[in-house]
């Protein structure tokens, strides 16, 4: 007896080791990205009163798109947001099906909590991955996809319309919470200096904690 396979899925081809250029390119590619998303983050409160659409272009979190939703434009915020998303996801695609497994390293070595929710995310829905690239779009959805072999044009046109749904979603709950948020955007602007620089040291000074405690867990792992 055959088993029907899955038209959605591939063959995962052989890993092959990538291009050094080409390595680097997708290296330098994810710094890029992560660190565009933690200067959005460190500067977003300045961002949110005053460039809404260039906080979103930088980091496209949910809070963000719910944040600025009121006095942001709906077609441009939900272009931006959903391309901005789907860059980081075609990044995490090329980057697994380059490197394979190892690619998660790449992941862990500039945020451990993706690295981790990539391993665990792969454990539990490596089989149903087309669904969850709808369900909850991402680079650890998308990495997890292209492990089990997941084609691009699936994979980025799922990512695409997942993104751009939950977006459309963050944005009219923008517009419900608009009584509760104009407030907060109302005190940001009366204190702009203090909470910008507040909300940089407090981002600035996680990321540098979280790399001191990476690279103590790198040299214990040395020594063993």
């Amino acid at each position: 007896m055959t088993i029907a396979k899955d038209p959605l899925v591939t063959d995962v081809p052989p890993v092959t080791r990538a291009q050094p250029v080409l390595g680097r390119v997708l290296i330098v590619t994810t710094a890029v990205l992560f660190g565009a998303g933690t200067l959005g983050t460190a500067l977003s409160p300045y961002l949110a009163v005053r460039h809404p659409l260039i906080l979103v272009a930088l980091n496209p979190w949910s809070r963000h798109v719910v944040l600025v939703a009121p006095h942001a434009p709906m077609l441009p915020l939900l272009i931006i947001a959903t391309l901005r998303g789907l860059c980081s996801c075609i990044v995490a695609y090329e980057i697994t099906r380059y490197y394979g497994p190892r690619g998660r390293e790449l992941f862990e070595r500039r945020s451990l909590r993706i690295g981790r929710a990539v391993r665990s995310f792969e454990r539990a829905v490596s089989k149903a991955a087309p669904l969850f690239l709808v369900l909850s779009p991402g680079p650890v959805t998308t990495a997890v996809a292209a492990l089990s072999g997941t084609t691009r044009p699936v994979i980025w046109s799922l990512s695409a319309v997942g993104l751009a749904a939950w977006n459309c979603a963050n944005y009219k709950i923008g517009d419900w919470l608009e009584p509760w948020t104009q407030p907060i955007l109302e005190f940001i602007q009366r204190h702009l200096l203090s909470t910008t620089l507040t909300c940089a040291v407090l981002v600035f000074g996680y990321h540098w904690v979280m790399r001191s405690r990476r690279l103590r867990q790198q040299r214990k792992e040395a020594n063993l």
